[in-house]
């Protein structure tokens, strides 16, 4: 579960989860170049330990204000206990950056899909 527009999400059941995602920038005012990457930040909350799981990674090369789109995004599948929290963060890896500080999210072309592949892990017998 999510607050509308919020940041993070709620497990409620323990479970496989496929997280895919679509993250799309359009009319950067950035200039030159940056590699970002995207990953999901998992909270375990009751054991007090964070995880971080690699979703893509995008280089971003502008030399001319006709192609300012990037595109950032992957699948992760990752085992998710109740009460954790996920967030879908982005960051930079490598900048060079001469003019602009702009690179925003555009909402109408991005996207994310979270699937539940296993409802309960069979215990060993």
């Amino acid at each position: 579960s999510h607050a509308m527009m919020g940041r993070s999400f709620t497990c409620h059941h323990d479970g496989l989860f496929t997280f895919n995602i679509g993250l799309h920038v359009r009319n950067s005012s950035y200039n030159e170049r940056s590699n970002f990457v995207c990953y999901l930040h998992v909270s375990h909350n009751a054991i007090g330990r964070d995880t971080r799981h690699h979703v893509g990674n995008s280089y971003y090369r502008d030399n001319n204000n006709l192609y300012d789109d990037m595109s950032l995004g992957g699948t992760c599948t990752v085992f998710l206990t109740s009460g954790c929290t996920v967030e879908v963060l982005t960051g930079q890896t490598m900048r060079q950056v001469t003019q602009g500080t702009a690179m925003l999210l555009d909402t109408t072309s991005s996207f994310m899909t979270v699937d539940a592949i296993i409802a309960q892990v069979p215990s060993a017998s």
